[in-house]
């Protein structure tokens, strides 16, 4: 308490200036009693200065005769880590996707079951006339077959755990 007043406007001078639309509108909705809960995702300055992410739920626990909030409850919980590895995920995953359709050959990514899962630009483009590729049996559309091949690479692999070459 002798570091946060506890109402709105101590509260609005930590939220970063560029999340504070997202988060009135939403807190304002609540209030005016059209959501049961308040509940946002934004960045607020940390008494060490820096911003932080934080999970902000609240509710008002207490309502006047003509519906106006008296009191509230909530908190805010530190998801920064949280935040951080979502990014590097979706770093991640940008990288592998340009790697992926970056190779200029023709690659896809089967299930166990041999159904197409994945294929990169240069594979829809050699089998342009089998399109779409997602969701087939590799061994109908490469190979023009109505079972496995006796001499399918990824079943050995599977079957071994090694790579087959």
């Amino acid at each position: 308490l002798d570091e946060i007043e506890p109402h709105v406007k101590s509260w609005e001078k930590l939220v970063h200036p560029s999340d504070m639309m997202i988060v009135m509108d939403t807190l304002n909705a609540h209030l005016e009693s059209k959501t049961d809960f308040y509940e946002t995702e934004h960045r607020m300055k940390h008494k060490s200065g820096d911003w932080i992410w934080v999970l902000d739920k609240g509710q008002v626990i207490e309502r006047g005769t003509h519906g106006e909030p008296l009191r509230a409850c909530g908190t805010h919980l530190d998801i920064t880590g949280r935040k951080r590895a979502e990014e590097a995920l979706r770093e991640s995953e940008k990288f592998l996707h340009n790697v992926f359709e970056g190779i200029q050959d023709g690659l896809s990514v089967l299930d166990r079951d041999l159904n197409i899962m994945r294929t990169n630009a240069w594979m829809e483009r050699m089998y342009a006339d089998e399109m779409p590729l997602i969701g087939k049996k590799c061994y109908a559309v490469y190979q023009q077959r109505n079972s496995v091949c006796p001499w399918c690479p990824t079943i050995k692999a599977l079957e071994t755990g090694k790579r087959i070459e």
